[in-house]
């Protein structure tokens, strides 16, 4: 049996420690993103396997040409894995999702955005078996976590990655063993969440109450990485990007919208809430 690894990001990394550390080999490394965070190919070189960054024809020729047992870890994998891949009976597919199934499906970065967006009060990691369609395979592992009123994209995210790589080292027999099936999934009936797809397309909604007001800044927020655009503001007849923002809360009071006064300085206003507040930091342009 081989094993070949698929995807980006440090929790990629992460799982090829684990494996050599658990004594199994890695044959290849399939890069998909250029991510300049991303120390994949330097674990790889370090552990002297093989590391290339591939596009999405060049990954589906080279497994297609597998012709023996061959477990694909999937983690943070940008591709989707087309019906001639995922039918291959040499193939196992193997895929990290950074939500919990059926309810989250699509890009991870997306989902945990809309997760809190829509006011969840938990969240999860899951990994399970790849079909064709968009992570509707059975689980073979999962963990819930509780997600707070605080709570950004990043620190959600961190979670994932973290509760990702225990569940990793926790079921690794599992995750290999092509015997091993998983737990069907009930029939999908919720939309699948792509990268382009923002909490009320990325504009900020001076109707909302404070919590929708919060919840939406919080789901944007992956702090200083570009992961999904920044959320926007139409003031005076501009369209501004929110660069930043602090929450006030003292007592919100529910199903109130905000008043939006301008602060100081000129880049800065302030919507003020029944009990609450909330400081927007304005630009023109994307800081980060």
């Amino acid at each position: 049996m081989e094993i070949v690894l698929v995807g980006s990001g440090m929790l990629a990394g992460q799982c090829v420690r684990t494996l050599r550390e658990r004594g199994f080999g890695v044959a290849r490394v399939y890069e998909t993103e250029g991510n300049p965070l991303s120390d994949l190919s330097s674990v790889c070189e370090s552990l002297a396997i093989p590391c290339s960054t591939v596009t999405r024809d060049q990954l589906w020729k080279a497994l297609v040409r597998h012709d023996q047992e061959t477990v694909v870890l999937s983690v943070n994998n940008i591709y989707l894995f087309p019906a001639q891949v995922c039918e291959k009976r040499e193939l196992r597919i193997v895929n990290f999702h950074g939500a919990l199934l059926p309810r989250y499906r699509g890009r991870g970065e997306s989902v945990i955005a809309w997760a809190l967006f829509n006011g969840e009060d938990h969240h999860g990691a899951t990994w399970h078996l790849v079909q064709a369609g968009v992570d509707t395979g059975p689980i073979l592992c999962h963990h819930r976590f509780e997600l707070s009123d605080r709570d950004t994209a990043l620190d959600v995210m961190t979670r994932c990655l973290k509760h990702g790589h225990a569940l990793f080292e926790t079921h690794l027999p599992q995750l290999l063993d092509f015997d091993v099936r998983g737990t069907p999934q009930p029939p999908p009936d919720s939309p699948i969440y792509r990268l382009r797809d923002l909490p009320n397309d990325g504009l900020f909604d001076l109707e909302w109450d404070f919590m929708r007001a919060s919840r939406f800044l919080r789901a944007l927020d992956y702090g200083l990485f570009p992961v999904l655009p920044l959320p926007r503001l139409v003031t005076e007849g501009r369209t501004m990007l929110i660069a930043g923002y602090a929450l006030k809360p003292l007592s919100p009071t529910i199903g109130r919208g905000g008043t939006m006064k301008r602060a100081p300085g000129g880049s800065k206003v302030v919507v003020e809430y029944p009990g609450a507040s909330i400081v927007l930091n304005l630009s023109a342009t994307d800081p980060r």
